[in-house]
């Protein structure tokens, strides 16, 4: 009897995991769908920042338990640079946290965390990455995007602030 309700046990957790991994990723499904970026890097030359411009593709994949996010961003500048990055964007049960798994140009890859929505404020916190990511809704087909590396000590210092806008929108 034990064996057989250790057994049951197990299943369940098999076939419950993807269901509450389904249920995180509809909490995303804002960010579906196509976007174009613009906004500006301090991590450049010029003091006052760097404009950018970009673009995001950002869909369901993995039989829909994962968002697979694609982009590529240009700087602007006398030699524009390119930076180039995908990730894979999930619901984690067992942690009861959302993650993002990517990589990006320059060799950089990593993990990111975040608790969920918190209003209309979207935080991915950093692991590997070393930098954290604001998500901010601003209405149905806009966010702003702000990045922030660590500075001194245990501050933060922004790098990146854009405002992005769904393509149709």
């Amino acid at each position: 009897m034990l064996k057989r309700l250790a057994g049951s046990l197990a299943l369940f957790s098999l076939v419950a995991v993807p269901a509450i991994a389904k249920e995180g990723i509809a909490q995303l499904a804002f960010f579906k769908g196509d976007w174009h970026c613009t906004g500006k890097l301090w991590y450049c030359a010029s003091a006052s920042g760097c404009a950018t411009t970009g673009t995001t593709h950002i869909e369901e994949a993995i039989g829909g338990d994962w968002l697979h996010v694609t982009g590529d961003e240009t700087m602007a500048g006398p030699a524009p640079e390119k930076f180039n990055f995908a990730l894979y964007f999930g619901y984690d049960p067992r942690r009861k946290s959302y993650v993002a798994v990517g990589a990006a140009s320059g060799g950089i890859y990593g993990t990111q965390y975040s608790k969920g929505w918190d209003g209309d404020t979207f935080v991915l916190s950093a692991d590997k990455y070393l930098a954290r990511d604001t998500f901010i809704r601003n209405g149905p087909g806009e966010f702003t995007h702000v990045a922030h590396a660590p500075g001194k000590g245990k501050t933060w210092k922004k790098v990146q602030e854009e405002v992005c806008r769904k393509a149709g929108g």
